[in-house]
């Protein structure tokens, strides 16, 4: 084989690799926005259904009595259902995506998810990652919504941060490579 035709095999080769590396993008920017629709779907049956139960709740005796004893929690708890709730869980499952890819991105880039989440079962994994990612985005949740307390943010933001995290971190795998295979490359 001839310098000029392994030369050309070689750009072929390339442009073979960019050809699937956009393949697979475009199919994980797919994935991730059938995550996010599916966690936004979720959370906001959930949400319709807490907001049912409140109501249910609300117009018994016990509940008046609520509202009447814990003026605050009640009139927080109304605050947070009063909203648009499609928004909300749109809002909450997009930053949530978004905290986890971060996060998996850099686990992943620093070889940390090969020891954190690969080799674990799934009760391991929500225990490793996703509870505290679930803090991450309570916090960020806290000062984009305005939850006043801790506890209120970490509640609204685990069901999203559950329903992504695992995608998140498969989509990270997928498309980032580990920082070593890299430098061995260079």
């Amino acid at each position: 084989m001839s310098p000029v035709e392994r030369k050309r095999k070689n750009i072929e080769s390339k442009k073979s690799g960019l050809i699937q590396y956009i393949k697979t993008l475009y199919g994980a920017l797919i994935e991730a926005g059938m995550l996010v629709v599916a966690a936004t779907a979720l959370y906001a049956v959930l949400l319709y259904f807490s907001k049912m139960l409140w109501n249910v709740y609300v117009a018994t005796d016990v509940g008046q009595y609520y509202l009447a004893a814990f003026p605050i929690h009640a009139q927080r708890t109304i605050n947070i259902l009063g909203r648009n709730i499609l928004e909300f869980s749109l809002k909450m499952s997009v930053l949530a995506f978004l905290v986890c890819m971060a996060l998996a991105v850099v686990c992943q880039l620093l070889h940390i998810s090969r020891f954190l989440y690969l080799n674990r079962g799934m009760f391991c994994r929500i225990a490793i990652c996703a509870l505290p990612l679930t803090l991450l985005v309570a916090r960020l949740a806290m000062s984009e919504f305005g939850l006043p307390e801790w506890h209120s943010a970490y509640t609204y933001s685990l069901v999203p941060t559950l329903a992504v995290f695992s995608g998140c971190f498969n989509l990270a795998e997928k498309l980032f490579p580990e920082i070593g295979d890299v430098l061995k490359r260079i």
